[in-house]
Order: C-alpha cells, then sequence, then structure tokens
C-alpha cells in the first residue's frame, strides 16, 4: 500500500508540474509568432515516458491540456482543440520513439520529434476547424522554431533522469 500511495502522490507532483509550466509559459511572449508555446510541460511528460509508464505519461498529458485550458478560460475553444490534438500527436510521436527506436535515437530525438509532431496536430486541427488549408503555410516557421525548444525541452528532461532524483525516492 504504501508504493501505492508514493506513485499517486508522484503522479499528482507531475501533473501540478505539468500543469504550472503550461499556464506559465502561456505568458512567456516568444516573438510574433501567433499560437505557439515552447512546450515546456512536454520535460515532465518525457520524463514520465523514459522512467515511468506511457499510461502514466498519457494521463497527465491529456489532464494537464484540460486544466490547464480551463484555468485560462480557452476550454473547448480553437486553442483548445490545437493544443490537444498537438498534445495527443507530440506524446505518440516522442512514445513511438523511446519505445520502438531508443537504439537510433535519444530522448534529444523524441523531444524533436514531438516538437514537430506537435506543431503539425496544431496546424492540422486549426486547418479543419476553419475549413482551410491555408493555415499549413505557417508549418514551417512554427516548426523551425519547435526544433530549437524540442533541443531545450530534450535537454531538461536528460538532466532531470541523469540526476537520479527518482532513484534516491525510491519509486
Amino acid at each position: 500500500m504504501k508504493s501505492s500511495v508514493r506513485r499517486i502522490a508522484l503522479d499528482a507532483t507531475m501533473l501540478a508540474l505539468a500543469l504550472a509550466l503550461s499556464v506559465a509559459e502561456s505568458f512567456i511572449p516568444i516573438s510574433s509568432l501567433p499560437g505557439f508555446k515552447p512546450g515546456l510541460a512536454n520535460i515532465i511528460i518525457l520524463v514520465l515516458i523514459y522512467r515511468f509508464s506511457w499510461s502514466e505519461a498519457l494521463l497527465i498529458d491529456i489532464g494537464r491540456i484540460f486544466l490547464a485550458s480551463l484555468m485560462t478560460g480557452k476550454i473547448f475553444s480553437l486553442p483548445f482543440y490545437m493544443s490537444l490534438a498537438g498534445g495527443i500527436l507530440s506524446y505518440l510521436g516522442m512514445l513511438l520513439i523511446a519505445k520502438c527506436f531508443s537504439k537510433v535515437f535519444s530522448i534529444y530525438g523524441a523531444s524533436l520529434f514531438g516538437s514537430v509532431l506537435h506543431c503539425l496536430g496544431q496546424i492540422a486541427i486549426a486547418s479543419i476547424l476553419l475549413s482551410t488549408s491555408g493555415v499549413f503555410w505557417y508549418f514551417p516557421l512554427m516548426a523551425l522554431v519547435g526544433l530549437f525548444t524540442g533541443l531545450a525541452v530534450g535537454f531538461f528532461a536528460d538532466r532531470i533522469i541523469a540526476s537520479g532524483i527518482f532513484e534516491r525516492l525510491r519509486l
């Protein structure tokens, strides 16, 4: 029982951290790129994928998207659906790299792939909901900027895992 209580506490902490990062980044002006956020919550998702379980990572990712959208007043709006589509596609891409191609790509590769897929998911949903393919011109710019933030996210996730903090917690 002690182990399951620790696991619930860890999941709650990870959700709170992902949520805090997600809400905080909505206040970071990245430049004049509309709809772009650096994806800092993916640090937590990557740590969960690489250190714990894919199911916990998925639940925390979806929970974070719903809660952040609720807290920022964007629930069930275009930004919410874009975030949800990007988050799920990004998660699937990072999971694919981590579970199937880990001998070829590191956590940095997973982060980069997830970043580009997040951009693609956002653009695809915007195209569907706005009934225009004209938004796809924006994808190369988003993906290019996403590569830089994807590297940063991969770096921080790698450093957290390498720190051995989870081993010290005996989880």
